[in-house]
């Protein structure tokens, strides 16, 4: 029973509907002092938020490293099992089964020399740096192209940035921090390298790494890249990643243990180092024999990322057949250097 001169409360708020009051008036809008400290709260959070954007590379904890490896021991052993190994590795009555016959990992795996990359490895953090291998860059004429991040485990962004940029020719190989001093420099040298339209770009599964090159403002313009990854599947590699490919076309093989590192530690290590020289000359070496196999050629395609807006001829990019053609002719250059 409610008292005299009370009303119950589901009464008081039906009350208020038949006034028809606004919720203007219930001190809740962006003018109020509850709306204007709500905002002022998630403008702080934005603003923290983005400066964990901007800020500089932090070391990953120790329990991140470990489950980090933990995982990927996980993932290396699966790839190690006989199951995986037996399974073939060619399409049937693809011209890579004619070709190589009836093969599996099994035929490859310990029998294939590890291989690391040959020649002198720089790494480049200004362009300062840089300046001492502008005569290198510009004498490069094919260049395999990789590029590290952050693993999502270390991550501090939303998405992480690129903090390493390998390039690598026959015998040299340029590893650019490209955000380790600060994250706004530019390395003119590279920015050359990659508007070149006379220097071919090789990458394996590249097409992410070319645009972000663009997102991060490393390159405004890419062009002459081609991708090991679409040539090798289309001539019937089932297992067209980077470590199979190279024990396939080049007759070696490269570990992939320091791929999910910390490409932003303070230092890099030697292994990382050596590493990354190696992907990224590998993807160059893997494509010189995939084109010296005449039924590859037709599916090699040349993509050039820039604004066609600007009308540079010069940064329109080359044909796809006078790609192949440059391609070989480097390739049939190496042999003879052997």
């Amino acid at each position: 029973m409610v008292p005299r001169g009370f009303r119950r409360f589901s009464s008081r708020r039906s009350s208020g509907r038949r006034q028809g009051n606004a919720y203007e008036d219930d001190g809740i809008s962006l003018n109020s002092q509850f709306g204007k400290k709500t905002l002022n709260r998630m403008n702080a959070h934005l603003a923290a938020f983005e400066d964990k954007q901007r800020g500089g590379p932090r070391e990953p904890s120790a329990r991140e490293v470990k489950r980090w490896e933990k995982i990927m021991a996980k993932k290396s052993e699966r790839t190690l099992t006989p199951e995986y190994l037996a399974q073939p590795i060619f399409r049937p009555n693809s011209a890579a089964l004619l070709h190589f016959g009836d093969k599996s990992m099994v035929d490859y795996e310990d029998k294939v020399p590890v291989g690391v990359f040959p020649g002198a490895i720089h790494v480049v953090s200004t362009a300062e740096e840089e300046l001492q291998h502008r005569a290198a860059l510009e004498s490069m004429r094919v260049v395999g192209i990789d590029c590290e991040t952050k693993p999502s485990l270390f991550r501090n962004y939303a998405s992480s940035p690129i903090a390493l940029v390998q390039l690598a020719s026959h015998d040299t190989a340029l590893l650019y921090r490209v955000r380790w001093i600060d994250p706004n420099l530019t390395f003119p040298g590279l920015q050359h390298v990659l508007a070149n339209k006379d220097t071919i770009k090789v990458g394996h599964g590249c097409a992410f790494d070319f645009k972000s090159l663009r997102e991060c403002r490393v390159a405004s313009h890419v062009v002459n890249t081609v991708d090991t990854l679409p040539v090798a599947t289309k001539i019937g590699c089932l297992k067209p990643n980077l470590r199979a490919l190279g024990m396939i076309w080049q007759h070696l093989q490269i570990s992939k243990a320091m791929q999910t590192s910390n490409w932003e530690a303070p230092l890099l290590t030697n292994d990382q180092v050596e590493y990354a020289a190696t992907d990224a000359w590998l993807a160059r070496q893997v494509m010189l024999g995939l084109m010296q196999f005449a039924p590859s050629r037709p599916y090699l395609t040349a993509v050039h990322y820039t604004d066609s807006r600007q009308g540079d001829d010069n940064l329109m990019g080359s044909s796809n057949d006078e790609i192949v053609a440059q391609l070989l002719e480097v390739a049939q250059l190496e042999q003879h250097r052997l």
